[in-house]
């Protein structure tokens, strides 16, 4: 009969162990997901105002080479 408690209380305790962990997992998982989300985010922002800053060097390039070719001719 002792051998059964024993069993049992390891068993609960066993149960009560994977259930921490697996609940730990799954916040760490939040966690790193959000992160990754902010992340994703921030590298979208800075090349988004590259390629704007980009763009609007190159439009005002071909602004400024379109004036001095209406200007030549």
């Amino acid at each position: 009969m002792r051998d059964l408690d024993s069993a049992k209380a390891i068993s609960a305790k066993g149960v009560q162990l994977a259930k921490e962990s697996a609940e730990k997992l799954y916040a760490n998982g939040q966690e790193v997901l959000g992160v990754s989300m902010k992340t994703s985010e921030a590298i979208g922002s800075l090349a988004k105002n590259s390629f704007e800053s980009v763009n609007a060097t190159v439009t005002d390039t071909l602004n400024k080479t379109v004036k001095a070719a209406k200007k030549a001719a």
